[in-house]
């Protein structure tokens, strides 16, 4: 068994080999499912798209995510991501505490991944962990 914190080459390189199609993706990276029942319209859950349900995944297998206070951490992840070349600067953990953030507000905003890959910002994160990587500033195993 990995010891916790362990980076999964096999997630890792499956995260990142979703470059090429969040690039040229044109679609809707998913939305809430609605209906109607009389004059009542109920929210349902946010439904991924394929790409982006593929990415929460390789996050996942990759075992990218900490453990860490990210609500107290809002305000750095705000600045890295708006100040320009703070993201392309960014270390490995950083990048890990970036796409924690993102998953963990995923849980209280329904949509927040979807607004992060339609504005460019997981691309960008994703290109510095693969920046990274290509350094081998990553241990996987």
């Amino acid at each position: 068994m990995k010891p916790p914190g362990t980076i999964n080459k096999k997630g890792l390189d499956e995260l990142i080999s979703l470059i090429p199609e969040l690039e040229s993706y044109q679609g809707s990276f998913g939305e809430h499912d609605f209906r109607k029942e009389g004059n009542t319209l109920h929210m349902g859950p946010f439904n991924y798209s394929p790409l982006l349900d593929n990415i929460v995944h390789s996050i996942h297998e990759a075992g990218l995510q900490i453990t860490f206070d990210w609500p107290s951490w809002q305000d750095e992840a705000e600045r890295i991501c708006n100040e320009p070349g703070e993201l392309e600067k960014a270390d490995l953990e950083t990048i890990r505490k970036l796409l924690t953030l993102h998953l963990r507000k995923e849980r209280f905003c329904e949509g927040h991944l979807a607004a992060v890959c339609e504005c460019g910002l997981m691309l960008s994160t994703l290109r510095r962990l693969k920046t990274l990587r290509d350094e081998g500033a990553i241990e996987a195993v």
